[in-house]
């Protein structure tokens, strides 16, 4: 115990780098790995601390998640994972149908201020027990496979006699983690969305607040959608100054952005039009702040938040001006900012005015500052990814870094996925920054803007 007590006092950061062991306590590393009593020495291998243990030699573990600094954390996640209330729940779930494990996808996340990450499972297909689930953080915990549990419980997931259907969570599609640690969750009322689709209730967003993880609040979007819509991505914004919230819903059915004056409980549509080429497929949204020089305050720089758009198959950027919003405002126009040197399958931003995207011919995680023309040249590619892995979105998350999300969710589009499901990473963005340049990527041209725009 004196031997152990003596490292710990004066080896403890030594100790902690070399065991990448953050947050966990040093007792924990001990009570891990089983060594509450014995000697323990420093020494060094190739240069780099390593931790002997009554003649055991441990070095770095290997990267499993557990024990990892933040910056190199990484969790996998599946629907072979998930967490049931009761040891038989799984089993009657999978004999019933309820539960098909390849069927749940993860596609979209969110992260909480303690690490928490919510995850959207859309019900594509049959057997999605729960459409909205959480891991928790757990930094003793490994973050290979971790239980998916659902949220905000089970029993809102499922249709309950004689109680209002439209507070029971259908499918989630998108999420979204607001400054205050509001959850806000895009519902779109109907399952089984690649097959014969089925139409439980009307579409709706949900807020819950994550500290009670009660729904605050219910958003009906009935008035301001169709039969046609498809609802596809959620942003909300606060504005600091005025502290109005706006909830900003993409609907690729009909081309339009449906804005949603919170503290007003009113609503209006902003057409976004796809342009010269491409068609009405996947509209992306990222909410960036570009810098604008105000005349009026005598030439400064005044900070205007922008909501830009663009679709999938579509050759142009626009951005819908969304700082001019007050009480007032009934209608936008979108801002043409310009054509897309390349595909830009849009991720998501860094919370300021850097917009993350990857184009149609490659995994790697590029970047694009808003305040630069909209050229290859301004172009910077950030994290090079996985070949057999796609990434999804980029968001901000736990203790400032910006994480992001891939999966090889293709091979479940295709029929060609195995029974575990789809694999999903979730970890932190490591920026390289690199120039990039067109050729690298996939052009768009005038004359075959038709193919060059189909889907990736």
């Amino acid at each position: 115990m004196y031997a152990t007590r003596f490292v710990q006092d004066n080896f403890k950061d030594e100790l902690l780098r070399s065991s990448q062991l953050f947050h966990c306590s040093f007792n924990c590393l001990f009570a891990w790995y089983g060594f509450e009593s014995r000697a323990a020495i420093l020494a060094t291998h190739r240069g780099k601390p390593i931790l002997f243990l009554a003649g055991t030699v441990l070095f770095k573990r290997p990267a499993t998640g557990i024990g990892l600094p933040m910056d190199r954390l990484v969790y996998v996640v599946s629907g072979a994972h998930l967490k049931w209330n009761e040891p038989g729940d799984r089993l009657r779930a999978t004999e019933s149908g309820e539960y098909v494990a390849r069927n749940v996808v993860p596609t979209r996340m969110a992260m909480g201020r303690d690490g928490t990450m919510y995850l959207a499972m859309p019900r594509f297909k049959s057997g999605v027990p729960f459409t909205l689930g959480t891991v928790e953080y757990d930094p003793c915990m490994s973050t290979i496979e971790p239980p998916i549990s659902p949220y905000p419980c089970a029993a809102a997931h499922r249709s309950q006699p004689r109680s209002n259907s439209n507070w029971t969570v259908v499918n989630v599609v998108d999420v979204h983690m607001d400054d205050i640690g509001l959850l806000w969750a895009l519902d779109v009322g109907k399952v089984n969305l690649l097959d014969d689709a089925v139409i439980i209730r009307p579409p709706m967003v949900f807020a819950f607040d994550t500290d009670t993880d009660e729904v605050v609040r219910a958003i009906d979007l009935s008035r301001v959608t169709m039969v046609t819509s498809c609802l596809q991505s959620i942003v909300v914004d606060r504005n600091t100054a005025t502290g109005r919230q706006f909830v900003y819903v993409a609907d690729a059915g009909l081309g339009n952005v449906i804005v949603y004056d919170v503290g007003c409980d009113r609503s209006f549509k902003v057409h976004v039009p796809v342009g010269p080429c491409g068609r009405r497929d996947v509209m992306y949204m990222a909410l960036a702040k570009a810098h604008v020089m105000d005349v009026a305050a005598g030439g400064g720089v005044a900070h205007h938040q922008r909501l830009y758009v663009t679709y999938l198959s579509s050759c142009e950027m626009m951005y819908v001006p969304v700082d001019a919003v007050d009480e007032s405002t009934v209608s936008l126009a979108t801002v043409n900012i310009g054509r897309k040197p390349c595909k830009m399958i849009v991720l998501g931003t860094d919370h300021g005015s850097v917009v993350y995207f990857r184009t149609g011919d490659t995994s790697d995680i590029r970047s694009w500052n808003v305040n630069k023309p909209l050229h290859e040249k301004n172009f910077r590619q950030v994290q090079r990814c996985r070949k057999l892995r796609t990434p999804l979105m980029v968001t901000m998350g736990f203790r400032g870094y910006q994480w992001f999300m891939e999966s090889n969710f293709v091979d479940f589009f295709v029929g060609d996925i195995g029974c575990l499901g789809v694999s999903t990473r979730i970890q932190p963005l490591l920026t390289i920054v690199e120039d990039v340049s067109c050729s690298m990527m996939d052009p768009i041209s005038n004359a075959n803007c038709s193919t060059l725009c189909g889907p990736s």
